[in-house]
């Protein structure tokens, strides 16, 4: 299988973002569950934010 080549952002980047009121995706260890987690601060939670989070969390 093909691997495709990911750039990991520096934390302080992704906590910007996050202050920033943007939805980032944490991802864990490939060897682990190799699953990610939308993520963004709860004081920046709008209906649209939860309808983009809402239907890409359910487990299938």
């Amino acid at each position: 299988m093909r691997r495709e080549t990911t750039t990991i952002s520096p934390i302080t980047e992704i906590i910007a973002e996050v202050k920033a009121g943007r939805i980032v995706v944490l991802v864990d260890d490939e060897d682990r569950e190799n699953e990610g987690d939308l993520f963004f601060a709860a004081e920046f939670v709008t209906p649209e934010a939860r309808s983009i989070s809402w239907p890409s969390t359910r487990a299938a």
